[in-house]
């Protein structure tokens, strides 16, 4: 079964957030880390809608 990966523009459509604010969670300097885990494919940043969909359901994202 192949993973279902979103892009950061997606994520920030689902979660209600920046793009911006996306990116700097998963920057390696990030001081507040970003709580799902980034793909990194070549230089194109992905998530898996799977985890996305987890933390949706944990009530992540307000």
């Amino acid at each position: 079964m192949a993973v279902k990966l979103i892009t950061v523009h997606e994520l920030s459509t689902q979660l209600n957030r920046s793009p911006q604010s996306i990116y700097n969670g998963i920057s390696r300097n990030a001081k507040n880390k970003f709580p799902i885990r980034a793909i990194r494919v070549g230089r194109a940043v992905r998530f898996s809608q799977k985890e996305v969909d987890e933390f949706i359901q944990k009530g992540g994202c307000s």
